[in-house]
């Protein structure tokens, strides 16, 4: 039976984040004062490692873009930031 997981954003460019296979991120945003990221999962299946990039604005992101899939802006006090997964 699929279900609502949460999951702790680390402040760090480069996140590996463990969830079931297949599942669906729905969105990110802080929670309180700590960045959060929820998915859809079927907790019967296999865990994956997945990964995922946090960039601030203004922060430089790289020439070759083209394997980051955008998931979701957030504001955290005065700063915002923006998570991609990186999908190669």
């Amino acid at each position: 039976m699929k279900t609502i997981w949460k999951f702790n954003i680390p402040h760090q460019s480069l996140i590996e984040i463990e969830m079931p296979h297949g599942a669906q991120v729905l969105k990110a945003e802080c929670q309180g004062e700590s960045p959060c990221l929820w998915a859809i999962v079927d907790p019967a299946l296999p865990v994956t490692r997945r990964r995922f990039l946090l960039f601030g604005t203004g922060h430089p992101m790289g020439e070759d873009i083209s394997t980051l899939k955008f998931v979701d802006t957030f504001q955290q006090g005065p700063f915002v930031w923006h998570l991609f997964e990186v999908t190669a």
